[in-house]
């Protein structure tokens, strides 16, 4: 059986074939359409396309490998199903997934195939999702469903993000990226012709799209190897109005980000330099298409981008050989458990364990409960992961911090806390916020769940060397105005990507000002203007904070290691490729009204005209408004950024006296059980308590929505976390960013408040 016995579709089959004969065929397919459509047969097809071993097209039908397929006896297809029952229950697809990682048995891959997956209950949705973002190196899944509707959210927006190819008679295919986009590299183009043909019948917006064009791919291509990069701003808007035509559409935003990131991946894999930071940080691409605003976002992206790889390009201005890359020594590698497991298989799968375990330093955080920590984990999945994580560390000597234990916590907290982080060190973690540990005047950043294999390997990591911002920040603070403001400013004066390709210094007496909590509060949300990373110069204050604490350096140790860190700092003649100044004065209690942590303003101010009115529809605000008097639901004080000792004692300070309001749920979350102890040994517990709060175990808990802290659909937060996007905190919730001040106002009273009038400050 081949493509032709699948009816029509014509479009649908070639480009599958095509994908198929360059071997880009991605480990994720959903399927959709009514009974009849075909998606049944083309399943069929497509696992024999993927086992057969004969030459020329594929699948051959004839061959013993399509035939096993063709016969329902291949030992490499796993159907998940059980037609007696209504809802597939999760021990189905858990008992499937148990061998995701080991080799095939006799074909190619190993191919999941789940005939009803709008059926899957929600445990079972859980495990599905957690393997398609995190995929086997052997695995392929293969979704079938009448109606997309049915799927479950995340599903939902992948196949929303790449529509890639739509069939003629009722069936339409779905390419889910997951994470392992460089197999996509056709996808752009297959997304331009078909998705148009498909969006045509549907909908007004696609006539739009339809309409227009974006840059050719290889006179782009053509430009990156032979143009200058003082051209690239004439370059591109030769190409503005087409793109301002469609730039409405969200489904053409991912296609123009799509196009541009593959466009520069071949780029560089063609030239052998470094593939820039947005495409080296898994989640980058998805972060940009949801940070977009308009079409000037885009073209300054592409201008930067493009501008990065050209600088490093052979006779570039910045090119180095190969053998000459910069490689990192890294002094502390952390690590959790959500970004390490893949790169500990790698690991296993190439007969090695971690080179340095004394430079390792591994706490739960990102899945664990914030209640009744003392008893086994009640969800499944987060349990299975967590006892994953420790098998992990102890098999390859790593020091590790359980759920539970005096040393536990957020990862960017407890580091500092235990006086690991240190000035001067270089420091990664397999996550964006990495940034904290800069405060301490060290060069920390975020990586990929491949560079942490290549940590855990070698303990040296291969990086080009970034572009230099300062941005100073002089003056007095104003009343209210916290670190958590400052930075929150400062990104809604620059935007959420005004910091790309950059490492950021920050200075001034506003930034020396500051505690080491309110530093590490700065230099954490760096990364959330686009930024590689954040730092701040070491100085008393760093001294002071790190003196006696546990894995410091002790006695005359500790003074030997100051005289050294004392010279951690910008000469005064350095020169920055860019340089921003604010003034303290001009800063207020701020607080986000829009998706990005761009989107900020003065509490009290109004929203501004020209704000994404994308952004406000899912917020459900008005530009011009004010957003004190709006009810809010939930209130959480916490994560890498607010959940430092001095975050909870600033907040129970406010809130000692008065009461919760009523109908806001608010979580009061520790960063570490160190952060808690201490809460408790000074009464911060009962002084919450007092005030209808409870204090709970330390987690990233409502950071992002990957533990049972949730917002609800369409509830307001007020977060004292690092990001806002859609869905950040919970499907369809709604965050506005603030600090603790601007939080203790809105619990109590039930509202947006300013807290300088709530707290007469």
């Amino acid at each position: 059986m081949k493509l032709a016995a699948l009816l029509g579709n014509d479009t649908l089959k070639q480009r599958l074939s095509a994908l198929q004969a360059k071997g880009k065929l991605t480990h994720s397919f959903l399927l959709t359409g009514p009974e009849g459509s075909g998606r049944h047969t083309l399943a069929r097809i497509l696992c024999a396309a993927m086992q057969c071993t004969a030459p020329g097209e594929r699948p051959c039908g004839v061959c013993p490998q399509c035939r096993k397929v063709l016969d329902g006896a291949h030992p490499d297809i796993c159907i998940v199903d059980d037609p007696e029952k209504k809802t597939i229950p999760v021990k189905l697809v858990r008992d499937a997934c148990t061998d995701l990682y080991i080799r095939p048995n006799e074909g190619q891959r190993k191919i999941y195939l789940f005939p009803r997956a709008q059926d899957l209950n929600q445990q079972g949705q859980n495990v599905l999702l957690k393997s398609i973002e995190e995929p086997p190196p052997y695995g392929t899944f293969l979704l079938l469903a009448e109606d997309a509707a049915g799927l479950p959210p995340k599903l939902r927006e992948f196949s929303a993000w790449l529509d890639a190819l739509a069939g003629q008679e009722g069936l339409s295919v779905h390419l889910l990226p997951g994470k392992q986009t460089a197999r996509l590299s056709d996808l752009p183009k297959a997304y331009h012709l078909l998705t148009i043909q498909k969006k045509q019948r549907e909908s007004a917006d696609s006539k739009t799209l339809s309409h227009s064009t974006s840059f050719q791919r290889d006179t782009l291509l053509d430009f990156l190897r032979t143009g200058k990069p003082s051209a690239l701003p004439s370059f591109w808007a030769h190409y503005r109005p087409t793109i301002e035509s469609g730039y409405s559409s969200f489904v053409y935003r991912c296609y123009l980000y799509t196009e541009l990131f593959f466009v520069v991946h071949e780029f560089c894999q063609e030239n052998r330099i470094p593939l820039p930071e947005s495409l080296r940080q898994e989640d980058l691409l998805e972060k940009r298409i949801l940070l977009t605003n308009s079409v000037d976002d885009f073209l300054t992206l592409a201008c930067q981008l493009c501008e990065e790889v050209m600088e490093v390009r052979p006779g570039g201005s910045r090119h180095t050989p190969s053998a000459e890359q910069a490689r990192a020594y890294i002094d502390r590698h952390y690590i959790h458990e959500v970004t390490s497991p893949v790169a500990f298989l790698g690991l296993r799968n190439r007969g090695i364990k971690v080179a340095r375990p004394d430079r390792t330093t591994g706490t739960p955080d990102h899945n664990v409960p914030t209640v009744d920590q003392d008893k086994p984990v009640a969800e499944e999945q987060s349990r299975m992961q967590l006892e994953s994580f420790g098998r992990n560390c102890e098999a390859n000597g790593v020091e590790y911090f359980k759920l539970g234990s005096p040393r536990h916590g957020v990862v960017h907290i407890v580091g500092p806390e235990l006086g690991i982080t240190q000035p001067g060190m270089t420091i990664v973690c397999g996550d964006s916020h990495t940034s904290t540990h800069g405060a301490f005047g060290a060069v920390a950043f975020g990586i990929g769940t491949s560079e942490v294999e290549m940590v855990f390997a070698s303990q040296c990591i291969l990086q080009p060397k970034p572009k230099t911002m300062r941005i100073t920040v002089d003056g007095r603070r104003g009343p209210g105005v916290t670190a958590k403001d400052i930075v929150l400013y400062v990104i809604s004066r620059i935007s959420a990507s005004g910091g790309t390709g950059h490492f950021i210094e920050f200075a001034g007496s506003t930034i020396r000002s500051l505690s080491m909590e309110g530093r590490m509060t700065v230099c954490n949300m760096s990364i959330e203007c686009g930024a590689r990373g954040g730092m701040i110069a070491p100085d008393r204050t760093t001294f002071d904070y790190l003196r006696g604490r546990e894995r410091a350096p002790q006695g005359a140790a500790f003074d030997q290691a100051v005289a050294r860190w004392e010279a951690l700092y910008s000469d005064a003649d350095a020169v920055f490729d860019k340089e921003y100044r604010f003034d303290a004065a001009d800063i207020a209690p701020m607080i986000t009204y829009g998706t990005n942590p761009g989107m900020g303003m003065a509490v009290d101010a109004q929203i501004p005209a020209e704000a994404d009115p994308k952004a406000l529809e899912y917020m459900g605000f008005k530009a011009g408004e004010k957003l004190l008097g709006k009810p809010v639901d939930y209130v959480f004080v916490g994560s890498c950024t607010n959940g430092r000792i001095e975050d909870l004692r600033r907040f129970a300070k406010l809130v000692e006296g008065r009461r919760k309001a009523q109908g806001v749920t608010a979580w009061i979350v520790p960063g570490s059980k160190g952060v808690e102890a201490a809460a408790r040994a000074e009464g911060l517990d009962k002084v919450l308590a007092a005030a209808g709060f409870e204090l709970r175990q330390p987690g990233c808990s409502a950071c992002l929505a990957m533990n049972a802290d949730k917002i609800p659909a369409g509830k307001y937060s007020v977060s004292t976390s690092n990001r806002n996007f859609e869905g950040r905190q919970g499907p369809g919730a709604r965050t506005m960013l603030a600090g603790i001040a601007v939080a203790a106002a809105a619990a109590v009273c039930g509202r947006i408040e300013d807290p300088r009038k709530v707290f007469e400050m």
